[in-house]
């Protein structure tokens, strides 16, 4: 980031392995006041995942433990796949309220018992999985890659003069999970 815009500031990360949404701030004034916003949970932080399993309900409040400290996020379903691969793959619009260090990838593996779809840390091969063979198909589609996608940012507009502007910023959709969706026919909201 340093090398490519030296006057902005990072204010958040994500993982190594997640794309999407990076916040950057154009100056100290605006870095401090966001990293404010992050530490205060004013800015609510949207993701999307493709997990490996079932999931009986539409949407689920998380509260379980990661790294031995309170955490909670809030997950809803919004595609299941069909078909052949039916109750084998869902995806999930997921909101980290707290802010703990692989919490969706914790908390989809441990709490939600579906492990995020390429997640080498927390979740399996999913070349070990017991129905593999319905995979084949479309494995080329998603490879090695971990499913989870910062997709939105949601936070009060810098120096607003109205307590209700926000600021939404969004990314694209993009490579394997684009891949996927387009795949599975899943609406790309």
């Amino acid at each position: 980031v340093d090398a490519c815009f030296p006057h902005c500031k990072l204010v958040h990360r994500l993982d190594r392995e997640v794309g999407g949404v990076l916040l950057l701030a154009k100056d100290l004034e605006a870095a401090q006041e966001l990293t404010e916003m992050f530490r205060l949970r004013r800015i609510r932080k949207l993701y999307l995942g493709v997990h490996v399993g079932r999931i009986a309900v539409d949407s689920v409040e998380l509260n379980a433990p990661v790294g031995g400290r309170p955490a909670s996020t809030r997950v809803s379903v919004t595609h299941r796949t069909q078909g052949q691969l039916e109750g084998l793959l869902f995806a999930t619009e997921l909101e980290p309220i707290s802010g703990r260090k692989h919490q969706l990838r914790v908390h989809s593996s441990d709490a939600l018992q579906s492990p995020l779809l390429g997640d080498r840390r927390y979740g399996r091969p999913i070349r070990k999985h017991p129905e593999w063979s319905k995979f084949q198909g479309i494995a080329p589609l998603f490879g090695d890659s971990l499913h989870l996608f910062a997709r939105e940012l949601v936070f009060p507009s810098l120096g607003r003069r109205c307590e209700t502007e926000v600021t939404r910023v969004r990314a694209p959709l993009s490579g394997c999970m684009k891949r996927l969706w387009e795949a599975m026919g899943w609406p790309i909201a």
